[in-house]
């Protein structure tokens, strides 16, 4: 195995390169066809293996779902060797995949002769626990939402999916609504109190998997109580303030009765939605729209976004509903308009180099002045709050403020005021916002990622060296691959788009990156996709 191809691997990119050669020599390439069985639960450990191509997939039994996926850089079956148990899970080739095989005996002795490779190790597999806590639990078997608004189209769209599992039940306060579908069972619940009607979210009602709880107009105690055992709360219609005061903003549901809207509402109900997180990167991030091309072509339906930096300027055009030529149209004009020659710039640049006011009010225009609230998909973007270093999700207020945040690159723009606090780019904390989507709910995520990959930065005529926006490009980039750590386990699909660029506002190439983005989701990632889309 080639050196480069083990910097890949995350948990081996910070070894001295005496152990990766140490490494090296041990490993023993194997390959796999589609379908094949890597190894078996319960059998004896012996050897792991890193991915080097292709697709894995763990499961608890070959005809159960999959536990997990596991792309290029992974690796698998270290677990079993380093307490010496049988294999916990089976793994199966999910798409042909070119590996590296490693026995227990040359572990053991790279571990003696490398502890370095041990301290990685014992790094990679903390990450893997965490992500694994992040990733939502499976649903209970009686699922509870509440429904604020005309709950008939919703309940008729829910019981087409699952015939026969839809009950609706009326709480105090709300009106019995008329040409409900005779196979949903309605309940009249209206003069139950508190504790009555959280015993029924709780309980159910039988023979009913799936409970949809009919909220009254305004807040009472009995809403207070069923909407926290809730798991979704659904407006048909505007969203009354109270409803987002619970302290479960992302989890509301908005719904504004078209098919579309009422079916994407029904696959998060039956957690089906598919969410996808849209990296960082600069001017790379517009193979994002090549990748947004394939997913279109393939029919998946995109139930949720997640953005960061240049993700959040392609989300949120992609949220307004923008086709593939408006959203290329307005990523060229913004390339125009980070020429420096039409830059804001401070006159004494003591944050950065531009204030940025002027790309503020772009997006503005570009996205006809449209707040969180009206995007056609739920929406989140990434920031960095300045003073704390903390990660900051934008999910309400002017569409405009959250962009401009979430690209606020160092040196280059102003921290962007918002709330009360100093945002920066969301790059240096979230540079793949996959965590964002598992805690709205979504189970199945699709990640595009052109963050942390190496860029151009050689020396200029006459040995004259790198600008500062090159070296600070580069400085998020090595950011970002650290970070990039602990969201990549929580993607089920992951596209990786190969885009070289010089430093991050590199639009010099855009119809070259959008077909990168539509090569990388094909050839990288079709498999996959074509699962996920059956």
């Amino acid at each position: 195995m080639e050196l480069a191809a083990m910097r890949a691997v995350p948990f081996l990119r910070n070894l001295p390169e005496s152990a990766l050669e140490g490494l090296g020599s041990r490993l023993r390439a194997v390959e796999r066809e589609a379908g094949a069985v890597l190894f078996h639960a319960g059998e004896p450990a012996d050897t792991m293996y890193f991915v080097e191509s292709g697709e894995l997939e763990a499961l608890l039994d070959l005809d159960g779902e999959p536990l997990a996926r596991l792309g290029p850089g992974s690796f698998v079956g270290e677990i079993a060797l380093l307490i010496d148990q049988p294999r916990s899970a089976t793994v199966r080739v999910a798409a042909t995949a070119r590996l590296w095989e490693l026995s227990r005996s040359d572990l053991d002795g790279l571990l003696d002769r490398h502890p370095l490779l041990a301290l990685e190790l014992s790094r990679e597999l903390s990450r893997r626990l965490v992500a694994t806590s992040l990733r939502v639990a499976s649903a209970p078997a009686v699922q509870c939402t509440g429904v604020h608004g005309d709950p008939v189209a919703l309940a008729r769209v829910l019981d087409a999916a699952e015939p026969g599992r839809i009950a609706l039940a009326v709480l105090p306060g709300a009106t019995v609504p008329a040409s409900v579908p005779d196979s949903v069972l309605v309940v009249d619940a209206t003069a139950v109190d508190a504790e009555g009607a959280t015993a029924l979210a709780r309980e159910g009602v039988p023979g009913r998997g799936r409970l949809l709880l009919l909220l009254p107009p305004t807040p009472s105690p009995v809403t207070t109580r069923v909407l926290g055992l809730c798991e979704y709360a659904v407006a048909v219609g505007a969203v009354p303030p109270w409803l987002e005061q619970d302290g479960r903003p992302r989890r509301v549901l908005r719904c504004d009765g078209s098919r579309p809207s009422l079916e994407r509402v029904s696959r998060w109900i039956r957690g089906r939605a598919i969410g996808l997180a849209l990296s960082s990167g600069g001017s790379k991030a517009v193979a994002h729209v090549g990748v947004l091309r394939v997913l279109r072509e393939m029919g998946i339906e995109i139930d949720a976004l997640a953005g960061t930096s240049g993700g959040a300027v392609v989300g949120a055009g992609y949220a307004c509903g923008l086709g593939e030529e408006e959203l290329v149209a307005r990523l060229r004009e913004l390339a125009r308009s980070l020429q420096l020659r039409h830059g804001d710039f401070n006159l004494l640049p003591r944050s950065a180099l531009l204030k940025g006011a002027r790309l503020r009010h772009l997006f503005d225009t570009q996205c006809g002045g449209r707040s969180f609230a009206d995007t056609t998909i739920p929406l989140w973007l990434v920031a960095s709050d300045l003073a704390t270093g903390r990660e900051v999700v934008i999910d309400r207020g002017p569409l405009a403020d959250g962009v401009r945040a979430s690209m606020s690159m160092p040196v280059f723009f102003n921290p962007w005021p918002r709330d009360g606090r100093l945002l920066i780019d969301g790059a240096v904390v979230n540079p793949l916002p996959a965590s964002v989507l598992r805690d709205a709910g979504i189970r199945r995520i699709i990640g595009s990622n052109v963050a942390g990959q190496e860029s151009r930065l050689e020396p200029g005529p006459s040995g004259r060296i790198p600008h500062v926006l090159q070296i600070v490009s580069r400085m998020i980039n090595s950011m970002e691959r650290e970070m990039l750590k602990v969201q990549v386990p929580l993607v089920d699909v992951m596209i990786r788009p190969q885009v070289n660029i010089g430093y991050a506002f590199d639009f010099g190439r855009i119809g070259e990156f959008i077909a990168e983005g539509v090569r990388a989701a094909r050839a990288g990632a079709g498999d996959a996709l074509a699962r996920l889309a059956s």
